[in-house]
């Protein structure tokens, strides 16, 4: 966070301490002001201050509804970053049990209590949470529709793909649902349905008002399927066009410069394909599996060209990169083996024989 917006927040939670500390201001303005102050701290990162500052309201006698469901979602928002999952469910729960509550905010805590539960896996209680939000009569249209993305996803894993299209489809069709949600609903229903995948992707590309995140998402997914058509010219020009848009996530352009770097190897532009690898070799953010594959792949073209030592430097680089998968890793310790067996005859300086040594087959 830039250091102007943090003094921003500093000063603003300064402001709060006023109201906080002033005795002829009502406990409905303490309240408001400990909220904002607790949701200050969470863009500050500081959750257990936040919580604090949350559990100070809910303390307070006679709280207008509206502040405690409040309080009690906010705090329940700020346990689950904290990985405190029970706690978050607890606070949810609470805010779904205050009768006078907002329509909006119980239906965001069911939202939330059902995805903790489906990442818990007790898919029964959270469909339920989702189904209670879709048949719920004053759910706002937004939430509505995440719960029926929501509830597609729990399908998708019991493999019940018919009915997950279902969801997602009623998602698609609301006329009132927003536009990053029906994006989000055109692809999750193009990764479920192959047949429909690139028509649904591009409905996503081409929808006004969607994330820059999401659209990418689309356009990279979208470049996948081509890929898998063999339509490689049109997949590069998706991956392009990822790699291109400033507002997304490392990931992602991460993915689209690996596959468009696959797309130039198939067709013999392997100049092309290997700027891309060593593209996300160069960021220091990309996601370690992809930059595996990516010195994975370099030290083949290397071994193409017989550059043995730079091949082999690339090898150990994959299995010194942390958190890969191990399939990688086995691959690139395979290569290092092969290497080990013909060490004589690579005239290699003595550090890299004496390190190749420990990997040869026994």
């Amino acid at each position: 966070m830039k250091s102007k917006r943090v003094k921003e927040l500093k000063r603003a939670i300064s402001e709060s301490t006023t109201i906080i500390n002033c005795r002829d201001a009502s406990p409905s303005q303490k309240a408001v002001a400990l909220i904002f102050r607790g949701e200050t701290k969470g863009l500050l990162n500081d959750l257990r201050s936040a919580v604090v500052y949350f559990s100070a309201v809910i303390k307070i006698p006679n709280m207008p509804p509206a502040l405690r469901a409040q309080a009690l979602y906010n705090r329940g928002l700020a346990k689950y970053i904290l990985k405190d999952h029970q706690g978050s469910i607890i606070d949810y729960t609470a805010v779904i049990k205050i009768t006078q509550a907002e329509p909006e905010i119980k239906a965001k805590a069911r939202i939330n209590r059902g995805l903790i539960r489906y990442q818990l896996k007790k898919y029964k209680s959270a469909v339920a949470d989702f189904n209670a939000v879709i048949k719920a009569p004053n759910a706002p249209p937004d939430q509505n529709a995440n719960a029926l993305i929501s509830r597609g996803t729990i399908m998708c894993e019991l493999k019940k793909y018919q009915d997950a299209i279902a969801d997602y489809t009623a998602v698609i069709e609301m006329p009132d649902a927003p536009p990053n949600i029906k994006a989000k609903a055109l692809i999750s229903r193009g990764r479920t349905k192959p047949s429909i995948a690139i028509a649904d992707y591009t409905a996503a590309i081409e929808m006004p008002n969607v994330p820059a995140e999401l659209k990418a998402e689309a356009l990279y997914l979208r470049s996948e399927s081509k890929r898998s058509l063999n339509d490689l010219k049109s997949a590069i020009l998706d991956c392009t066009a990822v790699v291109e848009m400033p507002e997304v996530s490392s990931e992602l352009k991460s993915q689209a410069l690996y596959s468009r770097g696959r797309s130039r190897f198939s067709l013999e532009d392997t100049q092309e394909a290997l700027a891309d690898f060593n593209t996300i070799i160069g960021l220091s953010d990309a996601p370690p599996d992809i930059k595996a594959n990516a010195l994975y792949n370099t030290g083949l073209f290397k071994y193409e060209l017989n550059d043995h030592l730079g091949a082999i430097a690339n090898y150990f680089a994959v299995i010194e990169v942390p958190g890969i998968p191990s399939d990688i890793k086995a691959s690139a310790l395979d290569r290092i083996a092969d290497y080990a067996a013909i060490i004589e005859r690579l005239n290699a300086p003595p550090d890299l024989q004496v390190k190749l040594m420990r990997y040869r087959r026994r």
